[in-house]
């Protein structure tokens, strides 16, 4: 009987060591399982945040492209400003020069004051007819191109007289007077 009780002890301990190893075997297993499924859910987050890498990417590459084409939109409205400014300065240039050589003119021609402010108001309107650009200018310059503030500012008189001063140098005009 010792015997047998000696064989069942060690059934027992046997038993008992394997049951303890199974449990291990399980442990792990459930814990490499578990490594995996936390391994899986890391994976597809670090996938997600590629996938949103690739897209913040994708949409730096619009808005730097964008930003460029802004830019170059800006360097030819720029350019353009540019041959604007340069043209302006040509014209008053131009019209500076013609000033000049009118009012010599009307000094040769020994012109009185009313005649001479309706030749200036006349220039005035050739020059306005001039700046309308091409193809968007009337057959003939419009007295109306330059108001009556415009006029009394430059002769220091009233709208009256401006009006006045106006209609003369629209009839100069119309008689061939070209500055």
């Amino acid at each position: 009987m010792a015997e047998r009780t000696a064989e069942r002890e060690e059934v027992a301990e046997r038993t008992a060591v394997e049951a303890e190893a199974i449990a291990r075997v399980d442990a792990a297993a459930r814990s490499a399982a578990e490594d995996r499924q936390r391994a899986a859910v890391i994976a597809g987050d670090a996938a997600a945040l590629e996938r949103r890498a690739a897209e913040d990417g994708e949409r730096a590459a619009e808005l730097r492209e964008t930003a460029a084409e802004r830019l170059e939109k800006v360097r030819l409205s720029e350019e353009a400003a540019a041959a604007s400014e340069l043209r302006a300065a040509e014209h008053r240039t131009a019209l500076a020069v013609a000033e000049v050589t009118a009012l010599e003119a009307e000094d040769v021609a020994r012109l009185g004051v009313r005649e001479r402010a309706e030749r200036k108001v006349a220039r005035m309107i050739l020059s306005a007819h001039t700046m309308v650009p091409p193809g968007q200018a009337p057959e003939r310059p419009d007295k109306y191109a330059v108001s009556l503030e415009a006029i009394g500012d430059a002769l220091g008189v009233g709208r009256t007289v401006a009006g006045e001063r106006r209609d003369a140098a629209e009839a100069l005009i119309v008689d061939g007077y070209r500055g």
